[in-house]
């Protein structure tokens, strides 16, 4: 088990590389790094990781950049969801051609009913993956998805499995339900979303 350091508490330093000296000189190992001149570097920086990830000994789905100065850094300070001073860039994952084989449909406890892409087996970053979500109703007509049919399948950042398009059409129409597949309530169409349309009775969407 391998401990690498990213981030020093509770003591007061200029920039975030004398936080890594810091980390050096008391034996931890610090997350590499590389302090940026210009904002013209990131993207060659960016590249440059992308091509040494498949020799690094552990998973990695990108990388973050942050401001330098400490100083800095509390100046421009975070939202509720980010710090306004660091950017993460995500390496794109793999992808490859695989056959989706049924959609299957799962109630959410606010009465969505998301559709699941079930393909063939495919190893993506490490993973076997077999589901994809689809997110929403409009994704299916987006992407023209029918059973049977060739499709590129990735895992964006190396996590999340995502159908990105179809290579060759199937020849069955995917169903899409006229009743919840949990409690068989008629099934409504809003905006681009499947509900069942009594979510307060739906036992899956109650326990959900």
């Amino acid at each position: 088990l391998s401990f690498f350091t990213y981030d020093v508490l509770g003591i007061d330093f200029a920039t975030e590389l004398d936080k890594v000296e810091w980390v050096k000189e008391h034996g931890l190992a610090p997350v590499e790094t590389r302090l940026l001149s210009s904002v013209e570097e990131v993207q060659a920086s960016f590249e440059s990781w992308e091509r040494r990830r498949v020799d690094l000994d552990f998973e990695t789905d990108g990388v973050v950049y942050k401001v330098n100065d400490v100083g800095q850094q509390r100046r421009m300070g975070a939202t509720a969801h980010h710090p306004r001073y660091a950017i993460a860039y995500k390496f794109r994952g793999d992808s490859g051609v695989t056959t989706l084989e049924d959609v299957i449909w799962s109630v959410s406890r606010s009465g969505a009913i998301t559709p699941v892409a079930i393909v063939e087996g495919i190893e993506l970053s490490g993973a076997v993956v077999t589901r994809c979500s689809l997110h929403h109703l409009a994704v299916l007509a987006q992407l023209g998805l029918t059973l049977g049919a060739k499709v590129t399948a990735s895992r964006r950042g190396g996590v999340i499995p995502q159908l990105e398009n179809v290579v060759e059409p199937g020849t069955c129409a995917v169903c899409i339900p006229r009743l919840c597949p949990s409690c068989r309530a008629p099934t409504v169409v809003v905006d681009d979303f499947l509900r069942c349309s009594s979510p307060e009775s739906c036992v899956t969407a109650v326990l959900g």
